[in-house]
């Protein structure tokens, strides 16, 4: 069973980088799949449809133990144009979640705390670290040959909001980005548009126009690879609306975070 993380939240996250995975995920076991894929993903044909999002598999090292252990969709952790740094630790911590914790109230709060027993509730800060392209080009690489029949591995990025950089330059910073996941070698793109990556609002999803432009210069960028973009939560139904009525027909696929925001004390 599988029931230590393969991510160690006591651990700093460039400890877990050159030192994970940990648990049953470092043990080399190999579950083969039987029999021929069951399910179509964005044209690849895979066992099952369980995965592991964008997050917890932070390097090759990660993607091969997850492929390994029989999740079948992948996610290579978030990317970007040029190294990145991780916010402070800790990253990730479990928290005390009450009936406190309601969409309708204003600004909740959390408390943290490192049990980590179930039932569980986490809540993670990493700032969507990314090492430089000349090292995760390479990476992803190799974490393909891992990628065995009815496996698919997705790569996830963002673009990367500059001091004095221009609109035009930010959105070209994703083009940038997705040409060099594709010039990796990966089949199917997710890029972030839910973590703080800077539009007009302080999410880029909330800003319907720019969300439009970033995705138009990627797909001009990479063709028929399939785009998935990620976003976040929306409290206003009607802008959400919007969002998919102007940008559904540009996009292959929309993942979603089910979380809400809150601020963790201790």
């Amino acid at each position: 069973m599988l029931f230590a993380p393969l991510y160690d939240p006591k651990k700093t996250y460039e400890e877990n980088f050159k030192k994970g995975p940990f648990g049953a995920f470092a043990n080399k076991e190999v579950i083969e799949n039987k029999g021929d894929p069951k399910f179509l993903f964005f044209g690849s044909k895979v066992s099952s449809p369980f995965g592991i999002a964008a997050g917890p598999l932070i390097n090759g090292r990660f993607v091969k133990a997850a492929l390994d252990k029989g999740f079948d969709i992948v996610t290579y952790k978030t990317v970007r144009s040029a190294e990145y740094p991780c916010h402070p630790w800790p990253n990730v911590v479990s928290v005390n979640v009450s009936d406190e914790l309601m969409l309708h109230k204003d600004n909740p709060q959390v408390l943290m705390n490192s049990d980590f027993k179930e039932p569980l509730s986490i809540t993670n800060s990493f700032g969507v670290p990314s090492y430089d392209p000349e090292f995760w080009q390479k990476d992803i690489a190799q974490a393909l040959k891992s990628v065995r029949p009815g496996q698919v591995l997705v790569g996830a990025f963002q673009g990367t909001k500059r001091e004095g950089q221009s609109k035009e330059e930010y959105v070209n910073d994703f083009r940038v980005t997705v040409k060099l996941l594709k010039d990796a070698g990966v089949k199917v793109v997710e890029v972030n548009l839910s973590c703080p990556n800077e539009g007009a609002s302080s999410i880029l999803c909330y800003d319907t126009d720019r969300s439009v432009e970033v995705v138009q210069a990627i797909k001009i960028e990479i063709g028929d690879i399939p785009l998935i973009i990620k976003i976040g939560y929306f409290k206003d139904d009607n802008a959400l609306r919007e969002l998919v009525k102007k940008i559904g027909n540009l996009v292959q696929g929309i993942s979603a975070i089910n979380t809400i925001s809150a601020e963790i004390v201790d």
